[in-house]
């Protein structure tokens, strides 16, 4: 599956826009989201994870195990990906059901739409949520400040 996955990407079909690995760990290490050796754990818990869900991810067939949902759903989906067709993930979008749902093309993007369009895939995430009730404008208080 890693393999694929290379192969995929060497055809941006992962990441469309050229990124410097090494340029976007810097950012987060500058931005205080990571430390430099949670790297190394983060890259290995992701390639043990997928080794050992792999068997049950290729048996498993999304548009026969969940038809519907009671929740509000988004799909946020890259053109030019790939890695999980978005084409696929469109057309199952459209027999879900689900209260309401909502479906977001990223026109310059492959699978990893936030490494591809940053700041869009943060202003769409905020504008859904609020379209689709997952959040309101203002923060509620969850604790009371007595």
């Amino acid at each position: 599956m890693l393999q694929l996955e290379d192969i995929t990407a060497r055809y941006r079909g992962v990441e469309y826009q050229a990124r410097s690995h090494a340029a976007i760990v810097a950012a987060g290490i500058l931005r205080g989201l990571v430390t430099p050796w949670e790297i190394f754990r983060i890259i290995e818990g992701s390639r043990s994870s997928l080794e050992a869900m792999h068997q049950e991810l290729m048996a498993f067939v999304l548009r026969r195990e969940i038809l519907s949902l009671d929740v509000p759903v988004a799909f946020f989906l890259g053109r030019h990906d790939r890695h999980a067709d978005a084409n696929l993930a469109a057309e199952y979008f459209e027999t879900l059901r689900a209260p309401r749902k909502e479906i977001v093309w990223f026109e310059e993007s492959a699978h990893n739409i936030p490494f591809d369009e940053p700041e869009l895939f943060n202003a769409r995430i905020a504008e859904v949520s609020r379209q689709l009730g997952i959040f309101e404008d203002k923060p509620r208080q969850i604790l009371d400040s007595r």
